[in-house]
């Protein structure tokens, strides 16, 4: 069994954000809050949904056959809508820090904390 656990916004040097965590599906228990930060977790969850799902912020791309899609996981908030018909999905990930890794053996630059 999968568990997730981390903050919604996750941040580096001066507030960066390098990773946004939203998703309703495997969101553990809240309960390392007090009931007043729940509370305050629940209106900025809905402010936050809110503002992802505006059709200004949202990209959609119909895959076909054959087709494929990479994206870095940490930087894309991405889903899926509903599917009828037959279909086969495969998932691959790859480390953040192996690519990292790559890149450098390769000869390219990569900042402190990666791209």
């Amino acid at each position: 069994c999968f568990k997730a656990c981390g903050p919604v916004f996750k941040t580096a040097g001066e507030g960066k954000v390098i990773q946004v965590r939203h998703n309703d599906y495997d969101r553990g228990p809240l309960n390392a809050l007090s009931c007043q930060e729940v509370e305050d977790f629940y209106r900025h969850h809905k402010s936050l949904t809110e503002a992802i799902r505006k059709d200004s912020a949202v990209f959609k791309i119909l895959l076909g056959t054959g087709d494929t899609l990479i994206f870095d996981n940490h930087r894309v908030l991405h889903g899926r809508e509903g599917f009828s018909g037959e279909r086969k999905f495969y998932g691959c990930y790859v480390s953040k820090d192996d690519v990292d890794s790559t890149m450098r053996e390769c000869g390219i630059d990569v900042p402190p904390g990666g791209f």
